[in-house]
């Protein structure tokens, strides 16, 4: 049986929810993750950060910048 979409997304999951409140603003509102909070997340908790990792980190950035900024018409 194929593993499950939880034990395929752990590791990214750990990191994300350690770092999800760690982000960059500027006058135009949230830009991004802090990078560096990533990397030491990944430290702590002992994972590697891996391209797929990374990839997944970014995808989750993405859908939160998609959500915290106000829409401009």
């Amino acid at each position: 049986m194929p593993p499950d979409l939880l034990e395929i997304n752990h590791d990214a999951w750990q990191i994300w929810l350690s770092v999800q409140t760690q982000t960059r603003t500027s006058g135009a509102g949230v830009v991004g993750i802090d990078y560096e909070e990533v990397r030491q997340a990944a430290k702590r908790h002992e994972i590697e950060l891996s391209t797929r990792n990374w990839k997944k980190i970014q995808a989750l950035e993405g859908t939160m910048l998609d959500n915290v900024n106000p829409k401009s018409n």
